[in-house]
């Protein structure tokens, strides 16, 4: 569930988004994954925290946001079926 919405979706074209996400909570830790239709994750590359760009992008599977914190992360969305999800 995101902002009260039980299985949001955005519709993507078959390539790469980044996205800045922020854990707005004041008290819990979430674990942020991508997973395909079959259940398989899908890698990312972490980009940056709140100390700024990293140096090299991290390759992911997933990644825990604290309170508070920010990260950008780049999805490659092109080896998804156009319908999937």
């Amino acid at each position: 569930m995101v902002n009260f919405t039980p299985r949001p979706y955005l519709d993507v074209e078959a390539r790469s988004y980044r996205f800045r996400v922020l854990n707005a909570c004041n008290a819990r830790n979430f674990r942020l994954a991508f997973v395909r239709d079959d259940g398989a994750s899908l890698p990312f590359l972490l980009l940056g925290t709140d100390g700024g760009l990293l140096e090299q992008a991290q390759a992911c599977k997933e990644v825990f946001v604290s309170p508070a914190e920010r990260i950008d992360v780049l999805v490659d969305f092109s080896g998804i079926a156009i319908g999937g999800y």
